[in-house]
């Protein structure tokens, strides 16, 4: 008689580590909608504005972000289709295995679980280097105020950003063991956070004249020893900045906007009604962030003004070298050009630094519910797989990302890696994923499991799912193309592109590996591929 208490490990002849997940379903669709945006991040708005005009200066940001999210909706429904036919924790993991081969599965989940192990590690070194720095050192100097000048100072040494970096890891860390119930409470109170500091923001933006902004930036660069703003547009067109319009500058968008609403997958066994929940979440969760980023930028364009954003981002990327030119993600040092009283800077000062850190926890949940569903299949050892009695967290896991996320923070701190590495290797996990789409509803070993599915949708008798994996196809093949061709996008050089190989590379050896000392164990397992592992 088998006395396996559920959700418990077993004998090694059991196909599965456990006999469930032992997850409990707290997410409800308007939290995972919210999950999905803080995964993405207001950081992310801010490269946007940033790398965009930058790399691809012959388009519009108020034209580009509504396109890249017309697109986007397919590529978004795709992952709530397969969240919903597959209501399991793991994402791509789950679906690719169950689909193709298990090793092209493990190898994608393993590329996206170190890239997102790569943005825990230096989340917090982004906050001190792009937002903390740029905002206090800004609004030191147009306000005279020296204390706030010299904590901008201060902010902006890239110690600071190290320590600041190892300090993040180790509050998500204690966060992520806590469980995803906390963490929803502490996402519940960031957005809250987040909704005062949004509409303060806007305020600011939408009555800030340009003559104010001219006269600020003017005094700012004065002080910092860059060009004024007329002289920052009249050297932007001297130093050749393409000007016009253009189709392929505008599809440059879709390797940049991160327009990618899927973190509520990962946690697939932890929502409640997962089919509604997931659909709201992945479409609802990427539409919010679109329309957060257009009406942001809607708004600094009244101040700002798209070409001085533009002259000035493009110089920042072209002429970062040269001390004449301000040089980062200008959004927070505009920010703080306009802020005009301390409480005001104090109140969007916290909240943009609340928001900047929004997504690091997230990221977190991504790479330890990947590690736990390899785990789950016994591609790893069943201690990554073991939850928590008391709070229903991997803990394992989390304990295993946060000491990998502290090796990237090093190597990144020590210049091994660029700040946008690990995008390369999703967008080769994303394409994945939409060829899977193309053909779920045809393979003989899927084709049940999408027929018996709330989403078995069809239009002119082609299924939905294969039209959103064509589009998701064409989003990131584009994207791979402009990786690879784009110098500026610091995709293509050489030891961006072996880190990329090695995320590929190295799983597929141990899925090998790992198989064959299973076998010696009398452990199969490819069984587990045959079947969606149990809740």
């Amino acid at each position: 008689m088998d006395t396996a208490v559920p959700g418990t490990s077993t004998g090694p002849g059991q196909v599965f580590s456990r006999e469930s997940s032992g997850f409990v379903r707290v997410g409800s669709p308007w939290r995972m909608i919210l999950l999905n945006v803080a995964n993405i991040g207001v950081v992310y708005v801010m490269f946007t504005y940033w790398a965009h005009p930058a790399v691809f200066p012959r388009s519009n940001l108020l034209v580009a972000i509504p396109v890249a999210a017309v697109l986007a909706v397919f590529f978004n429904l795709l992952y709530g289709m397969f969240a919903a036919i597959m209501p399991r924790t793991g994402s791509e993991y789950v679906y690719l295995t169950r689909t193709f081969h298990p090793v092209v599965g493990f190898m994608a989940s393993f590329a996206a679980a170190m890239s997102q192990a790569f943005w825990v590690g230096i989340g917090g070194y982004w906050i001190a280097q792009f937002v903390l720095g740029p905002m206090m050192s800004s609004y030191g100097i147009i306000s005279g105020n020296d204390t706030i000048a010299s904590i901008g100072s201060w902010a902006s040494e890239p110690t600071t950003w190290f320590w600041f970096g190892t300090a993040f890891v180790v509050l998500m860390a204690a966060l992520n063991i806590f469980g995803l119930r906390a963490y929803l409470r502490f996402q519940d109170i960031n957005w809250v956070i987040g909704a005062v500091t949004g509409v303060a923001l806007l305020a600011i933006l939408f009555t800030s004249s340009n003559e104010t902004f001219q006269r600020n930036w003017n005094e700012y660069a004065a002080a910092a020893g860059v060009a004024s703003y007329s002289e920052t547009l009249q050297l932007a067109g001297d130093s050749g900045m393409p000007t016009g319009f253009s189709l392929a500058h505008l599809l440059g968008i879709l390797p940049i906007l991160w327009l990618v609403s899927w973190a509520s997958t990962y946690i697939g066994g932890e929502v409640r009604t997962p089919a509604r929940t997931q659909l709201r979440a992945t479409v609802g969760g990427y539409l919010l962030y679109a329309g957060i980023a257009w009406v942001l930028m809607l708004a600094l364009a009244r101040p700002v003004t798209i070409g001085f954003n533009q002259a000035a981002t493009w110089l920042s990327y072209n002429y970062g070298g040269d001390a004449s030119v301000e040089f980062g993600p200008t959004f927070l040092l505009y920010t703080g050009l306009l802020v005009n009283s301390i409480p005001m800077f104090l109140i969007v000062g916290l909240g943009l630094v609340l928001w900047s850190y929004f997504w690091i926890p997230s990221a977190m949940i991504i790479s330890t519910r990947a590690m736990f569903s390899w785990s789950f299949d016994r591609l790893m050892p069943e201690k990554l797989s073991e939850v928590h009695p008391r709070y229903n967290s991997p803990w394992v896991a989390v304990l295993t990302v946060s000491v990998i996320a502290e090796v990237f923070l090093i190597l990144y701190h020590n210049a091994v890696f660029t700040f946008l590495t690990p995008a390369l290797a999703y967008f080769f996990v994303f394409w994945l994923t939409s060829l899977a789409g193309v053909v779920f509803p045809y393979l003989r070993r899927t084709k049940a499991l999408f027929e018996a599915s709330p989403v078995n949708w069809r239009v002119g008798g082609i299924p939905v799912m294969t039209v959103c994996g064509v589009v998701g196809l064409f989003i990131w093949t584009v994207s791979i193309y402009y990786a690879l061709t784009e110098d500026l996008l610091f995709l293509n050089g050489k030891s961006q592109l072996w880190t990329t190989f090695a995320q590929f590379a190295v799983p597929l050896v141990i899925f090998f590996v790992a198989r064959a000392v299973r076998r010696s164990q009398g452990i199969n397992v490819d069984a587990a591929f045959r079947e969606l592992p149990p809740e």
